[in-house]
């Protein structure tokens, strides 16, 4: 995601650099080829030691990357700060508001996924509020994920609702070409006489894998492919399907991001099962794979949750089925491989609705609403 929204902030014609941990000039390139960025940008990679701790306390940085981020700012000299992390975002807002003249004519933008302060420890959770009402209050501008992250936000910090920018995730349509599913499925292998439902992404709880496989499991000559996640939550769901007795559903792993097209062309329904238990999967996430399920032009099933309805329209674009259901989301599986024709309007509607959620207009509306406050045209971005 990150590496696609900055190439299409190059295409853009922004001055754009990524810092990044350590990496080898030839990992550089890999990288892009790995993630299909056809247009490449200037990679900035800082020396530093991998913490391997909780991610609400460190989220993987050390104290080396402040440091040598202040260095960017003096000598880089950059337009515009634009951040990801709420930690470092943290560490730059106290520089900010202690060394303000390093930030004159400099705008600090802060993009928001989710509040951390929803998923730590009850004991910490009034701290890590304070952390984000301090780092959001101080910084320029806000880039949120979905239109009720927005909202939320706005009720929990006093945030001015014009300083708040809701920039969906993106997809870039040129990698999802028609690709025929006889011929996708051939080249992965994947059996052409079944019905095949597809998942792509993280094993999280929240992403609702275990609710799809349990939906999948008496679902005659069907099979599920769960395409993603480490190794580590790959056994741990490969423990939990045998434990369920469900034997229908393949987990290929983690594949590089070029065979994701291919996957979602090979499918008959592509589910999006997300919990409706949890606020980051109600109101904050807005998933790459959504976006990428509707550039597949293939029908959809998703999670009826706040978040989701903000892209997808229930029976107009896709199905949207009670979160947390096995028998809701096998009912409405069953229904579109019955249904062809209603699958068909629905990949047709939803594949026309993608084309307003391409990386490339992201980037743009994102470079607008900096624009509309920076003094500068040419932006370079950490």
């Amino acid at each position: 995601m990150i590496l696609k929204f900055c190439e299409a902030l190059k295409k853009n014609k922004a001055n754009i650099s990524l810092v990044i941990p350590y990496i080898s000039k030839s990992g550089i390139q890999n990288i892009f080829d790995f993630y299909g960025v056809k247009t490449s940008f200037n990679i900035i990679p800082l020396p530093l030691f991998r913490l391997e701790t909780k991610r609400y306390i460190t989220s993987r940085i050390n104290s080396l990357f402040p440091f040598l981020s202040l260095l960017i700012i003096l000598f880089k000299k950059p337009d515009v700060l634009y951040v990801r992390d709420p930690s470092l975002l943290y560490i730059l807002s106290k520089l900010k508001k202690k060394f303000p003249f390093l930030f004159k004519n400099r705008l600090l933008v802060a993009e928001v996924h989710e509040l951390v302060s929803d998923i730590v420890p009850k004991h910490i959770r009034k701290e890590q509020h304070k952390r984000e009402y301090f780092s959001y209050s101080t910084a320029d501008k806000i880039v949120a994920m979905t239109n009720n992250l927005k909202r939320i936000m706005i009720e929990r910090f006093s945030i001015s609702t014009n300083k708040i920018l809701v920039a969906h995730d993106g997809t870039d349509l040129t990698i999802y070409k028609p690709f025929d599913k006889k011929a996708s499925r051939q080249k992965l292998d994947i059996p052409l006489d079944k019905n095949i439902v597809v998942y792509t992404g993280h094993l999280y709880n929240w992403k609702g894998t275990k609710t799809l496989a349990e939906a999948v499991k008496n679902l005659d000559n069907t099979i599920l492919y769960i395409v993603g996640g480490s190794e580590k939550d790959r056994s741990d769901f490969i423990n939990f399907i045998r434990r369920r007795g469900i034997k229908n559903v393949t987990l290929p792993g983690f594949v590089r991001p070029t065979l994701i097209p291919y996957y979602t062309a090979s499918a008959d329904v592509l589910v999006l099962p997300n919990t409706g238990k949890v606020n980051v999967a109600k109101y904050y996430t807005s998933p790459l794979k959504l976006f990428e399920y509707m550039a597949a032009k293939r029908p959809i099933i998703a999670s009826d949750i706040p978040n989701l309805r903000e892209i997808l329209r229930h029976n107009v674009s896709a199905l949207l089925v009670k979160p947390d259901d096995p028998e809701a989301f096998a009912k409405a599986i069953k229904k579109l491989l019955k249904n062809k024709a209603l699958g068909k309007r629905l990949a047709k509607e939803a594949y026309k609705n993608v084309k307003k959620y391409t990386w490339y207009n992201r980037a743009k509306s994102v470079l607008r609403f900096l624009l509309s406050t920076s003094l500068y045209n040419n932006h370079a971005a950490g």
